[in-house]
């Protein structure tokens, strides 16, 4: 399961040509990042690469605190 969830991390930041799409600024390696749902897994989300980004910690954070202030925002 860690191999394949190391390949999913992967895929996920070169999707993004390794960019944290809240700030736009690099991930680099040994940087902290979260795996963030587009559609949070309550109302429905899944799992899968289309409704998953990598984020830094701190753009995690200011994202979910958007979601309360607004409607869900597209990453």
């Amino acid at each position: 399961m860690k191999t394949s969830l190391i390949g999913r991390v992967k895929t996920l930041w070169e999707k993004r040509d390794g960019k944290c799409p809240a700030c736009n600024q690099q991930i680099r390696a040994g940087d902290e990042w979260h795996v963030h749902h587009q559609i949070p897994k309550y109302l429905g989300g899944d799992d899968t690469l289309t409704n998953l980004a990598i984020l830094h910690p701190n753009c995690h954070r200011q994202v979910h605190v958007k979601y309360k202030l607004d409607e869900l925002p597209a990453l």
